[in-house]
């Protein structure tokens, strides 16, 4: 699964080649990024720091590693895109923007 290594275990971690990482796998020593937005966020706040944390770590070592968290009454969750699109909902997606007119 998505960093099952840091699913094992890991450390909290900060080093200037990978400055946007803050945690570090304990059984790979591999960088990756957590980010915790607390109790019940909004799913506009949790596809926006995605967005943000995609971005950040697109064209880096560490692109990809990188998971957004918060907390729903006593569980955690991983905060993931919907990989099916829906008719009546908005996704984000790194396509183009439907509305925009063709070239």
């Amino acid at each position: 699964s998505h960093m099952a290594d840091i699913n094992e275990g890991y450390k909290f971690s900060w080093h200037q080649d990978t400055p946007h990482c803050n945690v570090q796998s304990s059984s790979s020593n591999t960088p990756a990024t957590l980010v915790y937005l607390g109790e019940a966020p909004s799913k506009n706040i949790l596809a926006g720091v995605y967005a943000k944390a995609s971005a950040t770590t697109l064209g880096t070592t560490a692109e990809d590693r990188f998971c957004v968290l918060y907390r729903n009454g006593a569980n955690v969750h991983r905060f993931e895109l919907p990989t099916t699109k829906s008719i009546t909902g908005t996704t984000i997606s790194r396509g183009k923007n439907f509305m925009e007119p063709e070239k």
